[in-house]
């Protein structure tokens, strides 16, 4: 599936950025995780997140951090100010 995180003109440098990643979607999960290389390429970092996070996997217990991207868009749906959790 092909999915679309925009960042919008109006933040920042006034530069509008996409990029498009193939993601493996979980329909089931509770909060959409990204790697942060994915949010790089817009320009997003760990300063632009809203509150720190942490989960609990298989290799032990992972530190992150929740931001708001713009837009996010997959399956033909389109969702601002979409909240994307970042683990990597």
């Amino acid at each position: 599936m092909a999915s679309r995180l925009t960042r919008s003109a109006r933040e920042r440098d006034g530069w509008q950025r996409q990029a498009e990643a193939v993601l493996k979607s979980d329909t089931g999960a509770a909060a959409t995780t990204l790697l942060p290389e994915v949010l790089d390429d817009l320009g997003y970092s760990a300063r632009d997140g809203i509150k720190l996070s942490r989960v609990h996997s298989a290799i032990g217990e992972e530190h992150g951090y929740s931001l708001n991207v713009a837009e996010f868009s997959a399956l033909g749906v389109t969702t601002p100010n979409f909240m994307v959790h970042v683990f990597g």
